[in-house]
């Protein structure tokens, strides 16, 4: 109610200086006012309070605390959370419910690094993005205010079409330019049902996607993907894999490509 209430104000002052634009003119509109010179100080002076107001309004909803929930699988007794908003110095106790552990933050838009302490051990969520390296959970808070309309979109690995995957496979993620390439989304296989399941499966920027680590029906196969809410546009991705051997980049051969200095594959929203 309160980011309403924000915005609804921030629309009416832009209303408002829309309208005090049309007012200002040359001085030869006012040839019939007593005074077109204190007219024109008067309607700039009202234009400059306005301006002014709507940036402190700005400046407000960017500061604006955003709800934001944590989930960890329920295969712990004692679930922490501590993250880079307060430097790593809190560890935030997660409420235990009948399919994970949960916790909503109020976080100020910007990008995190978190991680839980499942039983006393430091550990990722598999089901959600990390950073590059795998080693910490990434979150990325958006102003309510600016952020642009999300759609949900599907990013598919078919092994009949795409290429075969590694039998060692231990992990599939795909990045891409709609996050800097800076984080890794897991990839879930579809229908599998010795997967942990207790994640939903998918949700905004930096959030729950079932992964792949822990299936036993490998073999069984052939196509993994994960869904993604996304700003519309085009964006360029590409696919990783880990194998206990190490990591390597691949391209789908079933989506579109683009070669902007180094070739990628790319999907439109």
């Amino acid at each position: 109610m309160e980011h309403k209430l924000l915005i609804e104000y921030l629309h009416a002052y832009h209303k408002a200086i829309n309208v005090s634009k049309h007012v200002l003119a040359p001085r030869s509109r006012f040839k019939n006012s007593l005074n077109p010179i204190a007219e024109e100080s008067r309607v700039r002076t009202l234009l400059e309070v306005q301006t002014s107001s709507l940036h402190e309004v700005d400046q407000e909803l960017v500061a604006t605390p955003q709800n934001t929930v944590f989930l960890f699988p329920n295969r712990a007794q004692t679930v922490l959370l501590a993250g880079s908003w307060d430097n790593w110095s809190s560890h935030i106790p997660l409420e235990p419910t009948r399919t994970a552990h949960c916790l909503k933050l109020q976080l100020t838009p910007g990008f995190y690094e978190y991680k839980f302490i499942a039983d006393g051990v430091w550990t990722t969520n598999p089901h959600s993005a990390v950073t590059m390296d795998g080693k910490n959970n990434v979150l990325t808070v958006h102003n309510a205010a600016t952020k642009a309309p999300l759609v949900v979109a599907t990013v598919p690995w078919d092994t009949t079409g795409d290429g075969e995957l590694p039998i060692d496979l231990m992990a599939l993620y795909v990045t891409g330019s709609f996050c800097e390439w800076k984080q890794l989304w897991p990839l879930q296989r579809d229908n599998c049902t010795c997967a942990d399941t207790n994640a939903p499966p998918h949700a905004d920027f930096n959030s729950c996607a079932p992964s792949i680590i822990g299936c036993r029906c490998l073999s069984q196969h052939t196509r993994y993907s994960t869904s993604l809410r996304l700003p519309r546009g085009v964006h360029e991705i590409k696919f990783v894999v880990d194998t206990r051997r190490g990591r390597e980049w691949r391209m789908s051969r079933s989506l579109a490509s683009v070669e902007t200095g180094e070739r990628n594959n790319i999907i439109s929203v």
